[in-house]
């Protein structure tokens, strides 16, 4: 697979919305697939830029992340003083001390990060 340059893509909405080109006369001119001509004129219309700004490419890292170290922090230690928490009440705790709102899901898998387990207390 081959890389087409930004400034080729460029070109693309230009050829067809100034000179009037059709995409058969596109393909041919600038040597690329009639794909990639459909795509890249449809990100034009959508984004209003040759490529889609919301690709994971553009985003190295996925998205933001809900909790913030403070949050962590305030996690480990609400652990620390009562580990026998029900992540409901833990989402609570972090809803009124922090005032983030998150669900139990991401807050089940936060603490699996932080290699918490499910083991019970004895």
């Amino acid at each position: 697979r081959q890389h087409i340059s930004y400034d080729l893509k460029e070109r693309i909405p230009y050829l067809q919305y100034t000179e009037g080109l059709k995409v058969k006369e596109m393909e041919r001119l600038l040597g690329i697939r009639k794909s990639l001509v459909y795509q890249t004129l449809k990100y034009y219309r959508n984004y209003g830029t040759v490529y889609n700004p919301l690709a994971y490419t553009h985003f190295p890292y996925g998205q933001c992340r809900i909790l913030d170290g403070t949050d962590i922090k305030l996690i480990k230690a609400l652990l620390g003083q009562n580990p026998c928490l029900y992540l409901d009440e833990l989402q609570s705790e972090l809803t009124a001390c922090r005032g983030i709102s998150i669900s139990v899901p991401t807050l089940l898998r936060t603490l699996r990060c932080l290699h918490f387990t499910q083991k019970s207390v004895s």
